[in-house]
């Protein structure tokens, strides 16, 4: 299994390189379709990459302090928390652009945006939460 898992190395890189080029020009395609093109769009879609990445380390970080051993669903686990957090991340920008016409201010506006996206986020967060500690203290075959 470990084996196994430094031949995939190269390709865990290359699916965040993917997934940070896909978000990068999503962002942009969609900055420029709404004539709200800036240069900080394009912070935005590096944020919203680098958060679920800080995560999953912080996250490793943490097991490996606790001496929990690594079993193979923990392995899935970075691609699904970089999808869940680019998803949030993907109805927080549309949320903003989409009030960007409504609010007056940025405070106003940012509290528009969590009223309107905040219940999803909070929802899909703890069941995520949930299954991933169920699936993280479950045994697999062979341990």
């Amino acid at each position: 299994m470990i084996k196994d898992g430094q031949k995939l190395t190269p390709y865990f890189a290359a699916g965040f390189g993917f997934m940070m080029f896909f978000v990068t020009v999503t962002v942009l395609t969609g900055a420029i379709f709404n004539d709200a093109m800036d240069w900080g769009k394009a912070l935005v879609a590096f944020g919203a990459i680098l958060c679920p990445i800080l995560s999953i380390t912080s996250t490793y970080g943490i097991i490996s302090l606790f001496g929990i051993r690594t079993n193979s669903f923990m392995l899935v686990m970075p691609f699904l928390i970089t999808g869940i957090g680019v998803d949030d991340a993907f109805l927080m920008i549309h949320s903003w652009q989409h009030l960007a016409l409504h609010a007056s201010s940025v405070s106003v506006r940012l509290g528009l945006v969590f009223e309107e996206v905040g219940p999803s986020m909070t929802i899909t967060s703890l069941t995520n939460f949930i299954s991933f500690g169920i699936g993280a203290l479950t045994p697999t075959p062979g341990e």
